[in-house]
């Protein structure tokens, strides 16, 4: 019977893979292995960019940037996978939350905000409030419902997602 690799893990268990001859090591373990070779031109190498994970227009993106990036050999496919089950994760959890799920949490910062006297706030989306806006804008947050309900202009929006 051949010895079994004993790396541990970080599960705390041994790898139990099969030692290399004379090594108490499988090959994936084994210190005195030579490192694989990195190619210059390796398209594994090439980095992600995904969206960050804010609506379903964005989970689109992300998926349309993954699934693009394991045909072209960009990614492997064991990574694709875990980018895939995280993005389906955020897309639940969009769908059951919405946009701004709860007014409380976001009302609950705005005295907070008010008190810190700044010059501008760069909000979500690309938009900056200066000085002389900022108490209309959180004066609006105070008053004002602005999570999502399922409208657009006052006309419900059918969804183009369905449930899995």
């Amino acid at each position: 019977m051949s010895p079994n690799c004993t790396q541990s893990l970080q599960n705390g268990k041994f790898c139990n893979a099969p030692a290399m001859n004379g090594s108490s090591f499988c090959r994936h373990h084994d210190p005195q292995r030579p490192p694989r070779p990195v190619h210059e031109e390796s398209r594994e190498s090439e980095s992600l960019v995904l969206p960050p994970l804010r609506d379903k227009y964005s989970i689109l993106l992300a998926l349309d940037e993954v699934i693009h990036a394991l045909a072209e050999g960009r990614i492997k496919l064991s990574f694709a996978e875990t980018l895939l089950s995280g993005i389906k994760l955020v897309s639940r959890i969009v769908n059951e939350v919405g946009i701004f799920a709860h007014e409380a949490p976001v009302r609950r910062v705005v005295d907070r905000v008010a008190a810190l006297d700044l010059d501008w706030v760069h909000s979500m989306h690309g938009g900056t409030l200066t000085r002389q806006a900022l108490p209309s804008y959180l004066d609006a947050l105070r008053r004002e419902e602005f999570a999502y309900r399922g409208l657009l202009l006052g006309r419900q929006v059918e969804s183009a997602f369905t449930e899995s």
